[in-house]
């Protein structure tokens, strides 16, 4: 009796049991079409590049009149430690930067080259331990790199589990389909929710691990004592100790940005009211920890209550009509008459 090399469990005469098994025949299943979705993120067609969708402003330096030597990407600034090093960053930078000239994200390029060279790899490994010559589909020029590789290896699953790298292959073809869906999809907005609350009676403190969630969670779970918590309720949490607590302004947008919908205030309000002094310092953070209601020194950090944030937002009131309301009172609609 063996065991299963991904999750430990019994199996016999495998080296995967038959629950890992179908896992990751399921997983072979749906790599195909991940890869397809890989091919359009690399291409450009899924309107995705290496700077998160942005669309990057024009190099001043390739209008033609400069010379070649003015568009060489510079060393990076640890040229000093590493000369080679620092001249393949140089040319993968330049490829990048070529690339995207031409709509092509390298990341996702190269990501799709590596996956089709370890499937490749791994096809090859359990062929020559059989003693079988691998062939190739001719539709294979027609699919996604990789795809024929992960179609062969869907359809021999049980070699797969009879291999003794059963593991290495699961594992592998596992952080493939989570690479491809971080590349292909857009990252999530990370909320950062502060200490975990839970009560330690052992230690008679809380469990203070440092807590987030991606911005849709409703719940978040803690690895250090192995509680839930909810989401809204720790960014309210949050609140109140802002309002008993001042906090530097970075801090205070940060958990501006997290509040749920109706709770906060845009951004650039905030900024606008530090700005035009509406919003002013409770007090100052000196340079060595300490705190104070007077500023001391250049260096020291103002401090903002989220009491004033809450009473300027309650106070806030539009002073004229705008949008619909606006149209019908400059065109007379629904005017007496």
């Amino acid at each position: 009796m063996t065991k299963c090399q991904r999750c430990a469990a019994k199996a016999p005469n495998t080296y995967l049991c038959v629950r890992c098994e179908r896992t990751i025949a399921g997983v072979l299943a749906d790599l195909p079409w991940w890869l397809n979705r890989l091919v359009e993120t690399a291409t450009g067609q899924a309107r995705m590049a290496d700077t998160g969708g942005r669309r990057s402003a024009r190099r001043a330096d390739l209008d033609g009149e400069k010379p070649l030597a003015a568009c060489i990407e510079r060393f990076p600034d640890d040229s000093e430690t590493d000369l080679d090093k620092a001249r393949a960053a140089r040319a993968k930078a330049a490829l990048a930067h070529a690339l995207a000239a031409g709509r092509v994200n390298a990341k996702a390029s190269e990501l799709l080259g590596a996956i089709d060279d370890s499937l490749r790899y791994w096809v090859k490994e359990i062929c020559d331990a059989r003693g079988i010559t691998y062939t190739r589909s001719p539709l294979a020029r027609a699919t996604a790199p990789g795809s024929e590789f992960a179609t062969w290896l869907r359809v021999h699953i049980t070699a797969v589990s009879a291999s003794e790298f059963a593991g290495d292959i699961a594992g592998d073809i596992e952080t493939h389909l989570d690479d491809i869906v971080e590349a292909v999809n857009r990252p999530r907005h990370i909320l950062f929710l502060g200490l975990c609350p839970t009560w330690d009676d052992d230690r008679s403190t809380t469990c203070g691990r440092r807590l987030r969630a991606p911005q849709d969670a409703i719940e978040v779970h803690c690895r250090g004592c192995d509680r839930s918590h909810n989401v809204n309720r720790l960014l309210l949490g949050q609140l109140s100790d802002a309002e008993r607590e001042p906090l530097p302004f970075d801090e205070l947008v940060r958990i501006n940005n997290c509040l749920p919908e109706g709770y906060g205030v845009p951004a650039r309000t905030l900024r606008f009211w530090r700005q035009t002094d509406a919003l002013r310092p409770r007090g100052w953070l000196r340079p060595d920890g300490h705190r104070g209601i007077a500023r001391h020194s250049p260096d020291d950090v103002p401090l903002y209550s989220w009491a004033d944030v809450k009473r300027l937002r309650d106070a806030r009131r539009q002073e004229k009509a705008t949008g619909a309301s606006a149209h019908r009172r400059n065109s007379g609609v629904g005017s007496a008459t």
